[in-house]
């Protein structure tokens, strides 16, 4: 531990209760890991203090007999001490961010759902509450409902007494909340953010909004028939909507600003239509495209019914650079899903968890990363430093001796996880009012657990090189490139850039990378295929957002990636002389059986100059998909821009980056983030 961690630590734990300083740094994440501000340590500690001071943390009671009705109690607290403030904005958000709730220390704690709104707006809370709650489930449904209706209440009064008529608007709208479904756009609207406002206060971690033109439709039309707003005003509400979503970005954010994980899905297959593309679908895009904010995301279903309309306004809001939309392709992660264990009829409802990962709205407890990750690049490494006396004649004998090594560098087969309760969670789920389960308990019809795979192109380009130099056209021994790699490529630049330049490379469609690719997949299948998270099948995805801070620990590998350097994240190709069509081919090629369901993620980089021809980057997005891409993400990015963006932050208050599966400004990144996409937009000339 560095001396400013050990330092953090120690006042954490002065100032702050033991159940509390553990969770500290979530809280202060921006301010240890933004390029700027703290000049000096004492600065530094002045802000942890006055953090610290203007704060009111509601704590876990201590090793509670009925947990679940302890986590009630402390949501109830917490809501008795939020003091409503004026309505400065167009809609009321319950949200206070000096108000910390915090997570019991040895629970895991709930991230990446959506509960489904159109269930949530019929919601009659007094129906709900229970007439005699004897169980530890009844009686925190009791204390849930009990301490929402009296906020509803609190805030109602304050409303009214500010006296403005939108201020008596909201009012009413609060009052019909527990028991009426919305009469208008507009109180959707309210209504959704009232119960989203809830579960951010309640520390429920990347919330998820949903399939938003879907759920919102029926109110529109119905407003848009009876002549009571335009469509300007509808989009008006949107933009003040989506604004007020990404109001507290900060306080929301868990590893970087903008690491908020608000998904709003748009588009997709319904039981009446194969591709649902309604006025409201179009309207979100362009409010995305207008505001060209980072926080909250879009995500868009597309497939093979997808309008030509469609593709284009995509297309136009990626231009932007904001970094929505991510597209999904639902002919084929549908299919997987349903063969994983979902129903046809609830994998229609399909959304993405935080940043890349498929559930099912409302009905889905899938807590997709919640597993250590697996590292195939550290396997490999540990391959070369262990090398068996006696030589390893060919190259498929080499990959039966890596798989031997990654099966002992797997995790237990059979994970345990113990999940905070959640009664707030578990009020919106209506499977939990079936089953009587809180959500952690498995209430929810869905629990399927998953991972990551992180580095797995450094990985694929490693064991290309192996085949290569040590093989087919043999110019090294594994002994000597193990050497080369434990001295971090000391005096052997030639050997590093040969390996960097090598022309077969991840990303590219030439038979033998995609073989290689797909056979390393197949082995990682076949490693983890018995592996279990509570009892249910575990899923991995080909998509990472530890690209960064997990590789300080990975030494040189044989890719030309020397010690502690950012791994590849996605499926990105590791050669700048790789096109987006090219990557979109290589993407879709490979085969996703249902173990590979937690994210697939084509990322690109595409220059400025793709902007010029918009249909044309369209049709280049159809194709991809159209070929077999799992999903797709984009960066408008030119490497002239982001050294001088470094050089001159303040010219650049608004530059946005597609980090992971989130966007954030480029000025709000780590040093460590700015120059991975500095590296990543060079010239291959540039290329180090």
């Amino acid at each position: 531990m560095n001396t400013l961690k050990h330092s953090i630590k120690q006042v954490g734990q002065r100032c702050l209760p033991p159940s509390v300083h553990h969770q500290f740094g979530d809280y202060l994440g921006y301010i240890r890991q933004a390029p700027r501000r703290h000049s000096s340590r004492f600065q530094f500690y002045r802000d942890f203090l006055s953090y610290r001071h203007q704060r009111r943390f509601s704590l876990p009671a201590e090793d509670p007999a009925q947990p679940q009705v302890a986590a009630a109690e402390q949501f109830a607290r917490l809501l008795h001490w939020f003091k409503p403030s004026p309505l400065e904005t167009e809609y009321f958000y319950p949200l206070d961010d000096h108000l910390i709730f915090i997570q019991p220390p040895h629970c895991t704690s709930i991230a990446s759902l959506s509960p489904d709104y159109t269930e949530v707006f019929h919601l009659n809370l007094e129906d709900l509450r229970p007439r005699d709650p004897q169980t530890p489930f009844a009686r925190s449904m009791d204390i849930t409902i009990r301490s929402v209706l009296h906020l509803i209440e609190k805030v109602a009064a304050h409303l009214e007494r500010q006296g403005t008529a939108r201020s008596r608007q909201v009012a009413d709208y609060l009052r019909r909340l527990p028991s009426s479904p919305p009469a208008s756009f507009d109180e959707a609207l309210q209504k959704i953010l009232f119960y989203n406002g809830l579960l951010w206060q309640n520390r429920y971690l990347h919330n998820g909004l949903g399939r938003l033109d879907l759920v919102l439709a029926p109110y529109y039309d119905a407003d848009i028939r009876a002549n009571r707003i335009t469509h300007a005003e509808a989009k008006e509400m949107l933009k003040a909507f989506i604004r007020q979503l990404g109001a507290h970005t900060r306080f929301k954010s868990i590893k970087l600003i903008g690491d908020t994980g608000q998904v709003i899905m748009l588009g997709g297959r319904t039981p009446e239509s194969d591709s649902f593309e309604h006025d409201l679908t179009f309207l979100f895009l362009e409010v995305f495209q207008e505001l060209n904010i980072p926080d909250p995301k879009c995500i868009l279903r597309v497939g093979a019914h997808t309008s030509d309309n469609l593709w284009l306004a995509a297309a136009s809001c990626m231009a932007t650079g904001c970094g929505s939309p991510l597209l999904v392709n639902e002919d084929l992660v549908i299919p997987l899903m349903q063969e994983h264990g979902y129903s046809p009829e609830d994998s229609l409802q399909a959304a993405i968890g935080a940043c890349w990962e498929p559930y099912v709205i409302g009905k889905s407890f899938d807590q997709t990363n919640i597993s250590p990750a697996l590292f195939p690049l550290l396997v490999f490494t540990d391959l070369l430093r262990q090398l068996p006396n006696e030589p390893i004649p060919d190259f498929p004998s080499f990959l039966r001796r890596y798989e031997e090594q990654l099966k002992k560098s797997l995790p237990p087969s059979r994970q345990t996880v113990d999940f905070t309760p959640a009664p707030l969670l578990s009020l919106l789920f209506p499977d939990c009012h079936t089953r009587q389960k809180d959500i952690s308990e498995e209430g929810t019809r869905y629990n399927f657990h998953g991972r990551q795979v992180v580095g797995l192109p450094n990985t694929i380009n490693a064991l290309l090189n192996i085949k290569q130099l040590v093989y087919d056209t043999p110019r090294f021994t594994l002994p000597e490139l193990a050497d080369i790699l434990e001295t971090n490529f000391e005096g052997r630049e030639d050997v590093r850039q040969l390996a960097q330049r090598s022309p077969l490379q991840f990303g590219s469609t030439h038979p033998d990378v995609l073989m290689l690719t797909q056979q390393i997949m197949q082995m990682l299948t076949r490693v983890t295929e018995h592996h279990t998270i509570n009892g249910h099948k575990a899923r991995m995805g080909f998509a990472s957002s530890r690209y960064v801070d997990s590789a300080e620990s990975i030494p040189a590998s044989l890719d030309g990636r020397k010690a502690s350097a950012p791994v590849a994240a996605h499926i990105i190709p590791l050669s700048p002389d790789i096109d987006i069509a090219e990557a979109l081919d290589f993407g879709g090629s490979l085969t996703y059986n249902t173990t590979w369901l937690n994210g697939n993620v084509v990322d690109f980089i595409i220059p400025p100059s793709f902007l010029a021809d918009l249909p044309a980057l369209a049709k280049i997005l159809k194709h991809g998909i159209h070929r077999g891409a799992y999903e797709v993400q984009l960066n408008v990015l030119s490497h002239e821009q982001l050294l001088d963006a470094r050089a001159h932050p303040e010219k650049y208050p608004n530059l946005i980056i597609r980090v992971w599966g989130f966007s954030a400004y480029f000025c709000d990144l780590p040093v460590a983030y700015q120059d991975e996409f500095i590296r990543r937009t060079a010239p291959s000339c540039l290329c180090p």
